[in-house]
């Protein structure tokens, strides 16, 4: 039969039934406990782009456009929503399931290529270490060039991040439960340290502007619209960015329905990785079975909408839209420069 697990050519018969396990609650502790898949979709979403798109498109004033985040937030949510759905049926990917569309072969190499040109590092990092050198003020020694020109100030951020990636994916026994450790903080960090900043610097005022402009009322002032570019308004649509399909990767890791089976992504200096080609079979006739499988599908849209949506897509950049507003819109106006 057709392989369902492999790992150096061994098969697992797809006829075989496997028990969906027992999903978790519908509570608070429920969700605390589902939060990893949506804490590394978080910290991906809330990254680079809020932390260097939003408070300069709101330090500019350019805010008539806001009311496309919340598009962008319910289109995204809606789509994660159904690969979520999907990989805790049948315990493999979001694009493992598009291999077996038309054309047959074309699916696999059309991920991969999509995936370098839009995600490819550093093009997305670059927003994340410009903020992190700004905010912090730590900068490349100065003196220092490559090819015969001087480093820019954010260059040290961006080996940092670079070295933190080869070594979680070089080192990890499993590299799903690192990511979700890791991005578990990086969340927590973020809401922090940003509502403490917001906190401090924003008036009423400031909170009042950033509302109307996420309600689309802005939209219909000419003073709020004309500083919004063409390269905004896509970027504005795309914001929060990071979520998609990938969260389709991290439910079968997390184990989540049949995840809970699925071969795992480990280091490349750790076991071999266990690929899970073939939908994981459950007994679709057993209405216990079915139960369980309709609660995991549950607990997925509920922590994708709290932890996702509504906190991070919602809530965060409307906090980093404030903050920057609050920190930068004057002196923008004095000076015609972002800070």
């Amino acid at each position: 039969m057709a392989v369902a697990s492999a790992a150096h050519g061994e098969t697992i018969d797809r006829q075989t039934f496997y028990k969906v396990p027992d999903p978790l609650p519908l509570t608070i502790g429920g969700m605390i406990a589902a939060v990893g898949p949506q804490a590394i979709n978080f910290g991906i979403s809330i990254g680079g782009g809020e932390a260097y798109l939003l408070p300069n498109v709101a330090a500019r004033g350019a805010l008539g456009w806001h009311w496309l985040l919340i598009l962008s937030v319910i289109v995204e949510t809606a789509l994660v929503y159904e690969c979520i759905k999907y990989s805790c049926c049948t315990g493999r990917s979001f694009f493992a399931g598009t291999n077996e569309l038309a054309p047959r072969g074309f699916w696999p190499w059309f991920w991969a290529i999509a995936a370098v040109l839009t995600w490819a590092w550093p093009a997305w990092m670059g927003g994340a270490v410009i903020a992190a050198q700004r905010f912090t003020g730590i900068s490349t020694p100065p003196g220092l060039s490559l090819f015969g020109q001087p480093l820019p100030p954010q260059y040290i951020w961006a080996v940092l991040a670079l070295v933190l990636v080869l070594v979680v994916f070089y080192f990890s026994n499993r590299t799903y439960a690192f990511l979700e450790w890791f991005f578990k903080v990086i969340m927590v960090a973020n809401i922090v340290l940003v509502l403490a900043i917001t906190l401090i610097a924003a008036k009423p005022s400031d909170y009042w502007v950033i509302l109307q402009a996420y309600a689309g009322i802005l939209f219909f002032y000419p003073e709020w619209t004309k500083g919004v570019t063409p390269l905004d308004i896509v970027a504005l649509y795309n914001q929060p960015g990071g979520s998609l399909m990938w969260v389709s990767f991290w439910i079968v890791a997390a184990g989540w329905g049949m995840g809970r089976y699925a071969g795992q992504v480990t280091g490349v200096l750790r076991p071999p990785e266990q690929i899970t080609a073939e939908e994981l079979r459950w007994n679709t006739s057993d209405p216990l079975e079915v139960a369980k499988m309709q609660q995991w599908v549950k607990v997925g849209g509920m922590s994708l909408i709290i932890w996702w949506a509504l906190i991070g897509g919602l809530l965060m950049t409307y906090l980093y839209s404030v903050a920057g507003y609050a920190y930068l819109h004057n002196e923008f106006l004095t000076t015609g420069k972002v800070p």
